[in-house]
């Protein structure tokens, strides 16, 4: 009988999956317009929330440890639970923030403090955690689970988004702005214990990182660095994460201070791209295992490129429904670009090297994408300090963005066909 058959099996995958949904709750919550209002609220300037919402990015440096961890952590199972669990917890905290008696500078720091922490212990343990969720899973499926797994999240997350954003417009609109934090507080703290719960019942790890543990680091970086197919697929995948990290940090604010859609319109339009995007994960999935994870990849950039033109024509608050627009294609590119930017490494890497090179390429894109926030912030005030013109043309700083990350996503897009695509894939 094939194993993958088996009923521990199955139920790891199903265990795996329903974490996966609820660890996507969580991230509605703790991004885009949600984190943008709760940052809004403690007075934190508009500028620096564009660096705080791309935190998420930065801390993808610390994944580093992972390369330690994967050497010394003898059984995967506890290792994950403790750092996702602690990382649910200190998001929890973040939305008490504006229940804290201090000044908006010292709220500030603490919101970029709570947001770092946990993201580093979320990012410490991902790629053990997905190298665990899909150990369980057949290598000739893993597009169409990571398809199903992807799909099943959106659906669950827009029925959430459209109730939680529903509900916290009301308070929002009855001036009861605090007691809309406590709320979103509370389904924080259930979707960490139900976080918790699944991880629980996911079967115990099957090689409890003993390959991992043979293997000197010295060399594992040794063989990293060595591989030029791997070198490449990092270097368009830092490309990407340039681009995108330049644009997204600040169209939260943009979307309610510039183009006033209220919290719950904002949810709506969030569903309607996250419904676009589960209708085409399926046969993009399909797409990444007929050809391969790169041409699935190099697709999803171009329909991010696709919205990227889309964000360029909002000239005013009265072209605020070209956001839809935008939402729905950088959803349906999401759905070629998130799965395939892990199993890429499927394609280029050793399996016992899985760990490992993932965190080195989540690190490089971490400081990457940490460079582009930067960046983009330098430009962001310079456009409003112009009074948002550049050489003497009218535009929102966000324009601006979108213009310099198309020329850069497009690099990424020549890239990828012109050297990745011809790199010889292993399938393991």
């Amino acid at each position: 009988m094939n194993h993958f058959n088996t009923k521990a099996f199955k139920r790891s995958r199903g265990a795996y999956t329903t974490q996966c949904a609820f660890d996507y709750f969580t991230s509605i919550l703790v991004t885009d317009a949600f984190l943008a209002t709760l940052l809004l609220s403690v007075g934190v300037h508009e500028s620096m929330i564009g660096i705080i919402t791309s935190i998420s990015s930065f801390a993808f440096l610390f994944q580093i440890l992972s390369i330690v961890f994967a050497k010394s952590v003898k059984t995967v199972k506890p290792f994950v639970i403790t750092f996702n669990t602690l990382s649910e917890v200190i998001f929890v905290l973040l939305y008490v923030l504006p229940f804290f008696n201090v000044s908006a500078k010292t709220k500030t720091v603490l919101s970029f403090a709570f947001v770092l922490v946990a993201y580093i212990c979320k990012y410490i343990s991902a790629g053990f955690l997905f190298k665990w969720g899909n150990s369980f899973v057949d290598p000739y499926k893993r597009g169409r689970f990571s398809a199903i797994k992807e799909v099943i999240s959106l659906v669950c997350g827009m029925f959430f988004s459209l109730a939680v954003g529903y509900i916290f417009n009301c308070y929002q609109d009855s001036g009861k702005l605090k007691e809309g934090f406590i709320f979103i507080t509370i389904m924080l703290i259930i979707n960490t214990v139900m976080n918790f719960a699944c991880l629980c019942l996911i079967k115990k790890d099957i090689d409890d990182g003993e390959e991992e543990q043979t293997i000197p680091i010295r060399k594992v970086i040794k063989v990293l660095v060595d591989n030029k197919n791997y070198r490449n697929m990092v270097i368009m995948v830092a490309v990407k994460s340039f681009a995108t990290a330049f644009v997204v940090g600040f169209l939260g604010t943009f979307k309610t201070k510039d183009l006033f859609i209220s919290i719950g319109t904002i949810q709506v339009i969030n569903i309607v791209g996250n419904a676009f995007r589960a209708f085409l994960s399926g046969p993009l999935g399909r797409y990444s295992d007929k050809y391969s994870f790169v041409k699935g990849y190099k697709m999803g950039l171009c329909i991010e490129i696709a919205s990227l033109v889309s964000l360029v024509f909002i000239t005013g608050p009265d072209r605020w429904w070209i956001i839809i627009l935008y939402t729905i294609l950088y959803n349906v590119s999401l759905a070629g670009t998130n799965s395939n930017a892990s199993n890429l490494i499927y394609s280029f890497v050793p399996q016992q090297y899985f760990v490992q090179a993932t965190a080195i390429k989540n690190v490089i894109c971490g400081v990457i994408s940490l460079l582009s926030a930067l960046i983009a912030g330098w430009v962001f005030n310079l456009i409003q300090f112009k009074g948002n013109k550049f050489f003497g043309i009218s535009m929102y700083p966000q324009q601006l963005l979108a213009l310099v990350a198309i020329v850069i996503m497009s690099l990424a897009v020549i890239f990828a066909t012109k050297v990745v695509e011809k790199q010889k894939i292993i399938k393991q």
